[in-house]
C-alpha cells in the first residue's frame, strides 16, 4: 500500500509545544490536498549526546521508520521535515 495523500512531518516539541514553524508547514501542505500527521523526533536540548547532523538520520531511523511499519506502508510515503514548504506543483495527484 502507498500512502501518498499523506505527509508525515517529523518534528519535535519544546517544553510541551511544537514549534510554530510546524503550524505553517502543516496548512501549506494542507493546501496542497494532502493530510499530515507529525511524527515527534528526537529533542537536541534533550539528547545533546546526539550529533547535530545526525539528528536527521536517527529521526528517520529510530522515530519514522517503526512508525510507517505500523502502518503497514510498503509502496511509498512522503515525509517533510517541520519547516518544509512545498512547491505549487506537489500534490498528492501529482506523486
Amino acid at each position: 500500500m502507498n500512502d501518498y495523500k499523506n505527509v508525515y512531518i517529523i518534528s519535535y516539541k519544546n517544553n510541551g509545544s511544537w514549534p510554530d514553524v510546524l503550524d505553517l508547514s502543516m496548512k501549506r501542505f494542507k493546501k496542497q490536498g494532502f493530510k499530515t500527521k507529525t511524527i515527534e523526533g528526537y529533542n537536541l536540548k534533550k539528547h545533546p549526546e546526539i550529533a547535530r547532523n545526525h539528528v536527521v538520520y536517527l529521526n528517520l531511523v529510530d522515530k519514522v521508520l517503526p512508525y510507517i511499519k505500523k502502518q503497514n506502508i510498503k509502496d511509498g510515503f512522503l515525509l517533510a521535515e517541520d519547516d518544509a514548504y512545498v512547491s505549487d506543483i506537489v500534490t498528492p495527484e501529482f506523486l
